[in-house]
């Protein structure tokens, strides 16, 4: 591939009296702006791809389902696009794309009553005119002075461009204009099934360079504890035989690891004059549990032992007969997370790998009666594909973040392996390719409108995932 051209505090020279054009003008703001821009390009740049990366900072770019069923909202932001290609000695070939206001595009919907139709969305780089006003200026060919109108100011901008794929009972992605990068695919369902769009973002990520370092606290800190002062991963009641456990982060052994908020089933109460005491625990890979305690007398208490490795949050008592948990004893370890924790030396390639690897969850436009096929692929910050297998967790609740009010079961068709956690709450294993290829079908009922959320599990603290975590709405 070819590098940005070095392009740092050029200038454009003169001589007294020399006349000056209006491109030699240019050159002067031009050189300022490419030497500016060249500077973010070796900051931004991947050493892997011999080149800078392309993305959108934030939510930048954002394309989402918009207000009437056929709309698509893209919100405002800003970008970079590298153009290997460009060869203007005065430009820059790391380009700015910016959105300066959200923007709203309507489809319509494929011109066959049974087809579905997958369009792809995609922006390219651009530079604009923003500002004229009226000059008097000299033709130089005739020495007529005259008023005309010119352009007195240029920013950067962005061309959102729809590309159209084939209506089909099984559509595929067409593909994006050359030069252009893809922020989204649209789903546009066919005229006789009606319903909304469904939009899949796509756009690569350009993290802060601030995201670039985890403040772990190292392997010299030996100490086990819950960072923070409030209620992170604080252990309540739920509703019947459950706990919830709030969203936080644990250092184990020197390891920062961090987890979603979850509820925990439990297991069935005691019976005759007998209770327990169970207990809830995090293990430095990402997983919250639950150990049983022994189900004895009264007098006595025998808690849930906590698995080698890991940590207690809370235990709770669990009466004979009873139908939720009562006692709650609160176990965490407390302490603010401080820079006097931080080691030298500690943050490696081996514990900070693809600290912003993120699962994309996109519709393969396969449908049928009562069922859906997606395909979740592991992306890396820059939107490319990661191949190497990956866990995660599948969470399907309703479109208001409920239990679903009918029996929703997920299959694989195709790469990955899949097992059953329970609590509508299920661990998938990629291949080799960072895919797991999906079917979800629905049971009984009617048609459902379901929410799903991925939630990769932390291997090693290896996969921080501060990146996002992708939701797509369905409906089977």
């Amino acid at each position: 591939m070819t590098k940005p051209t070095p392009a740092f505090g050029g200038s454009f020279s003169t001589i007294a009296g020399m006349l000056l054009s209006s491109a030699d003008i240019g050159k002067i703001g031009g050189i300022a702006n490419q030497s500016l821009l060249h500077v973010l390009a070796m900051l931004f740049f991947d050493d892997s791809r011999d080149q800078p990366k392309d993305g959108f900072i934030g939510d930048g770019f954002e394309p989402s389902a918009g207000g009437a069923p056929l709309e698509v909202d893209i919100k405002a932001g800003v970008g970079f696009q590298w153009d290997g290609g460009f060869s203007d000695p005065f430009g820059p070939d790391y380009k700015p794309v910016v959105q300066a206001a959200d923007e709203t595009l309507t489809f319509a919907r494929p011109g066959t009553s049974t087809h579905s139709r997958i369009d792809v969305l995609s922006v390219e780089a651009g530079v604009v005119g923003d500002e004229s006003a009226v000059r008097n200026a000299k033709d130089v060919s005739t020495g007529v002075i005259s008023a005309s109108s010119v352009n007195t100011r240029s920013r950067w901008e962005a061309t959102i461009t729809v590309t159209e794929g084939t209506p089909s009972t099984t559509p595929t992605t067409p593909t994006a204009p050359s030069g252009h990068m893809v922020i989204g695919h649209v789903l546009v369902p066919s005229t006789s099934s009606g319903g909304s769009v469904v939009v899949s973002d796509y756009r690569p990520r350009l993290f802060g360079l601030g995201s670039l370092f985890e403040n772990d606290p190292g392997p010299d800190y030996s100490a086990d504890f819950i960072p923070g002062s409030g209620t992170e991963l604080e252990v309540t009641p739920d509703t019947g035989l459950a706990v919830a456990v709030a969203a936080g982060s644990a250092v184990i052994n020197g390891q920062r690891s961090f987890y979603g908020a979850q509820v925990l089933g439990l297991a069935a109460a005691p019976t005759g004059a007998l209770h327990r005491w169970d207990t809830v625990y995090a293990t430095p890979d990402g997983t919250l549990g639950v150990s049983k305690g022994v189900d004895t007398v009264v007098s006595l208490k025998t808690p849930g032992a906590v698995p080698t490795g890991a940590i207690a949050l809370s235990q709770y008592n669990v009466t004979s007969g009873a139908t939720a948990p009562t006692q709650f004893e609160d176990l965490r370890v407390r302490e603010p997370y401080t820079g006097s924790h931080l080691q030298q030396g500690t943050v490696t390639a081996g514990n900070l790998q693809d600290p912003d690897a993120y699962m994309l969850v996109s519709p393969t436009g396969v449908t049928g009666t009562g069922y859906v096929e997606y395909d979740f692929q592991l992306k890396d910050s820059d939107g490319y594909d990661l191949a190497r297998d990956q866990q995660f967790l599948l969470y399907i609740t309703s479109d208001t973040f409920g239990v679903p009010a009918d029996a929703i079961t997920p299959t694989i068709v195709g790469s990955g392996t899949i097992n059953n956690s329970g609590n509508d709450r299920y661990l998938i294993t990629t291949d080799s390719n960072g895919l797991a290829e999906i079917r979800l079908t629905r049971t009984t009922g009617g048609v459902t409108n379901l929410l799903l959320r991925v939630e990769p599990v932390v291997q090693n603290g290896a996969d921080r995932n501060r990146g996002a975590v992708s939701m797509d709405s369905t409906a089977v």
